[in-house]
C-alpha cells in the first residue's frame, strides 16, 4: 500500500474522493501483482551487486513487456465512468497511463522501503543488523502471499495426493544444541497445499483433527521443549494453538503425562479450546487443562512445577509479514522497544514455573535481536544461574519458512 499511496499521490494534486482512490488502488494493486510475477529472491551471497554494493534485485520483472495495462485501464474507466462520474472516468485514464514510467524512475532511484511497501527504518535496521544480500531477499519474500501448509497428525491415514510434502529439513540444521533432541528424530509431517488441492478435503481434515494449519517453523520451539512421555508441560501464551498440540503429540500416549495451556481469557483460548478438542482424540492420553488467566497473576503454588515451560511471547511479528501485511503499516520503531519490557517481565515470570533440572523455553515470531538474543541476555545478566542450551532462528530468507527465534535456558 506504501507503493501505492506513493504513485497516487504524486500525480493527483488534490485528493479525490473516497470511491475514486479506491478503485485507482485495486487498479493498481491488480497491475503491480502481474508485473511482479516472477521475480526471484537471489541466493543469500550471490547475489547480483550494483555500484554502491547493493544486490540488485529485479522486484518487478514484468515491467518492461506488461501488455495487461491498457486492458486495466480500459476496464477501470468505464467502471469509474458508470459508478462515478465521466469526468472522473478521464482523470482514470490519465493518471493510470502515467503510472509506467513513474515506477521505472522509483525503481531506479527510490527507496528499498519504497519500492517494497516497507517501513524505511525497518530497512534501515535489517541492513544494519543482517546485511543487503539477507535485506532484499526476505523484502522480496514479504511481497509474496504464504502459503498454505497442513501438519498432518494421523500416522495410519495418508493425506490426499494433491497435497505436496514439504521437507523441513532446513529447521532441524537451524537448531544449535548443547545434547542431541529426541523431537529431531520424530519430524512431524507438513503438507503444501497447492494449486490442484481439494480444498474441502482440506477443510473436512481440519475439522477432524487429521491436520492443523500452520507454518514448519512453529516446530522450532516444541522441538528445543523436548517433551518426554510421561512429563510435566506448561505452555504459556499458548493461544490458538498450534505449539500446543505439537507438545501434546510429543507427550505421546502416557496417562501419567500433563499439560497445561494458559491463554489470557477471551476469543484466544476458545479458540485454543476448539483445536485441542479436534487435535487430542484419546482420553486414555496425558491429562489436559486449559487455564484462562493473566500470565502475570499466575501463581508457581497453584499451578505447580513443570518439567518444560513454553514461553511464546507477545512481539513484534517482523517474522509473519508474509502472513499479517498491515504490520507494515502499524508497526513503529517504539514498539520494538515496548515489546522487549514486556517480554522481560513475561519470561522472569515464566521461570518462576520450572521444577528444578527443568527446561524453560522462549520464543518470538520477531527478527530483531533486541527480542530475541537481547532478552535472553538482560534475563541471564539478572539470573545468572540459568545459561543457553539450545537456540534457533527461522526466517523466510534463510529457511524458506516463516520467521522464529527460541531459546532453550536450564539452570546450572
Amino acid at each position: 500500500m506504501r507503493l501505492i499511496d506513493h504513485l497516487l499521490d504524486t500525480l493527483i494534486s488534490r485528493p479525490p474522493r473516497v470511491q475514486l482512490r479506491a478503485m485507482l488502488a485495486i487498479a493498481l494493486a491488480e497491475w503491480l501483482e502481474n508485473i511482479a510475477a516472477g521475480a526471484i529472491p537471489p541466493p543469500l551471497s550471490s547475489g547480483k551487486k550494483d555500484d554502491e554494493g547493493i544486490p540488485s534485485v529485479d522486484f518487478f520483472p514484468g515491467l518492461e513487456k506488461d501488455e495487461s495495462l491498457p486492458k486495466i485501464v480500459d476496464f477501470t474507466v468505464e467502471r469509474v465512468k458508470k459508478a462515478l462520474s465521466p469526468g472522473e472516468g478521464k482523470l482514470v485514464n490519465a493518471v493510470l497511463r502515467r503510472i509506467p514510467p513513474l515506477l521505472t524512475e522509483i525503481l531506479q532511484s527510490g527507496s528499498l522501503g519504497l519500492k517494497t511497501s516497507h517501513p524505511d527504518w525497518l530497512v534501515r535496521r535489517w541492513i544494519a543488523e543482517r546485511g543487503s544480500e539477507w535485506t532484499e531477499r526476505e523484502l522480496l519474500l514479504n511481497q509474496t502471499p504464504a502459503e498454505p501448509w497442513l501438519c498432518w497428525r494421523n500416522p495410519t491415514v495418508s493425506p490426499p495426493p494433491s497435497w505436496t510434502p514439504a521437507p523441513i529439513d532446513t529447521l532441524p540444521a537451524a537448531i544449535d544444541s548443547d545434547s542431541t533432541l529426541s523431537s529431531t528424530a520424530r519430524l512431524p509431517r507438513f503438507f503444501r497445499l497447492g494449486v490442484a488441492a481439494e480444498w474441502y478435503i482440506a477443510h473436512q481434515a481440519l475439522a477432524s483433527g487429521q491436520a492443523y494449519a500452520q507454518d514448519p517453523a512453529t516446530w522450532l520451539a516444541p522441538a528445543l521443549a523436548d517433551a518426554q512421555s510421561g512429563e510435566a508441560i506448561l505452555d504459556l501464551c499458548a493461544a490458538p494453538g498450534g505449539k500446543t498440540c505439537h507438545l501434546l503429540t510429543a507427550l505421546g500416549n502416557d496417562p501419567a503425562g500433563l499439560l497445561v495451556a494458559l491463554d489470557q481469557p477471551g476469543p484466544r483460548i476458545n479458540q485454543l479450546d476448539e483445536n485441542l478438542r479436534a487435535w487430542s482424540t484419546d482420553d486414555d492420553g496425558p491429562e489436559v487443562h486449559l487455564v484462562a488467566l493473566n500470565l502475570m497473576d499466575a501463581q508457581a503454588e497453584e499451578l505447580g512445577a513443570f518439567h518444560a515451560v513454553l514461553l511464546d511471547a507477545p512481539c513484534s511479528n517482523t517474522g509473519v509479514i508474509r502472513r499479517r501485511p498491515d504490520i507494515k503499516l502499524r508497526l513503529r520503531p517504539d514498539d520494538i522497544t515496548n515489546c522487549v519490557e514486556l517480554q522481560i517481565s513475561l519470561l522472569t515470570k515464566a521461570a518462576e514455573f520450572v521444577a528444578d533440572g527443568g527446561r524453560l523455553i522462549y520464543s518470538t515470531c520477531s527478527l530483531e535481536p533486541e527480542e530475541n538474543a537481547g532478552v535472553v541476555e538482560q534475563f541471564l545478566e539478572a539470573n545468572p544461574e540459568w545459561r543457553i542450551t539450545a537456540n534457533a532462528e527461522s526466517s523466510p530468507a534463510d529457511t524458506g519458512f516463516d520467521g522464529a527465534s527460541v531459546f532453550r535456558l536450564e539452570r546450572g
